[in-house]
């Protein structure tokens, strides 16, 4: 079953039935502008009164992201609405909003993470992360606090070497915010680009992984732009206080990928029962 619903109520404040126009049309403030939207639910359409922004889930998904791709627009799609089989990254995403909202386990993080990322406990109460069976987990919402998706790398006693990725996971279609800053800075997790903007820095990105370049538009956003990178530096006590800096020098966003060893390809992880398929009229 698909619920379009589901898709808008996430990005839309105040979604309620239209008093006008029947069950199918439902009508909230309008996340482009001063304003209202309707939405229909049968058709999967929107309408933005005020800016005559208009068409289909997918079109909306990619005029809120402008940096989304049409693979990132149809996999937001798809967890947020495809409700006929397991959803397993929407339901990690409600399971994960639940702890955070529960604000449970915070305090036991391991002391020794606490000390590699050089955090003190009154930045742990602080910081929209949190910590569940060995893993930290750092959810990016909506504007109307809705869980987006989730990114989650593992944090057991064992697993201290930074630069080792194959306990990172992405659950739901990442999706990034355009930087109008000239320069922008690409670090190693989300409680790295934290503590950045906490010390003042803006426009601070988390490393690429495969499937967040596959559903975003990394050229566009470096374009004009002088990028750093930051990687943890292991002969640091503190990978806070030290990490080895690399600039990229070349407007190429796929060398992202190569700093951060990450492969440069990687297949799609949308079902085989692709949207298209579903419903054609989407598009």
């Amino acid at each position: 079953m698909f619920i379009f619903e589901e898709i808008y109520k996430r990005h839309v404040k105040n979604l309620r039935r239209h008093p006008e126009r029947g069950d199918n049309i439902r009508v909230g403030v309008s996340p482009f502008i001063s304003g209202p939207i309707e939405i229909d639910i049968e058709k999967g359409s929107f309408y933005c009164i005020n800016s005559g922004k208009n068409g289909s889930c997918i079109q909306f998904q990619m005029e809120l992201y402008p940096l989304l791709t049409f693979a990132g627009a149809m996999a937001a799609v798809k967890e947020e609405g495809l409700i006929f089989h397991f959803n397993e990254s929407l339901n990690t995403l409600n399971k994960a909003a639940f702890y955070k909202s529960e604000k449970i386990t915070k305090a036991d993080i391991n002391e020794e993470w606490l000390e590699v990322y050089g955090l003190k406990q009154s930045e742990v109460e602080v910081l929209p992360f949190w910590y569940f069976t060995s893993d930290f987990k750092f959810m990016y919402f909506s504007h109307t606090s809705e869980p987006l998706w989730c990114y989650s790398w593992s944090t057991t006693p064992e697993y201290l070497d930074p630069e080792d990725l194959d306990s990172t996971y992405v659950f739901g279609a990442p999706r990034l915010q355009v930087s109008h800053e000239k320069r922008i800075h690409f670090v190693y997790d989300p409680i790295r680009a934290e503590l950045m903007r906490m010390s003042g820095k803006t426009s601070v990105y988390v490393r690429p992984t495969t499937q967040m370049f596959q559903y975003n538009d990394y050229q566009k956003l470096i374009d004009g732009k002088e990028v750093i990178c930051y990687l943890p530096d292991t002969s640091s006590p503190s990978f806070r206080t030290k990490q080895k800096e690399v600039k990229l020098t070349c407007n190429d966003a796929t060398k992202l990928l190569e700093i951060y060893d990450e492969p440069a390809h990687k297949p799609s992880h949308l079902d085989d029962l692709t949207l298209l398929e579903v419903l054609p009229h989407l598009i």
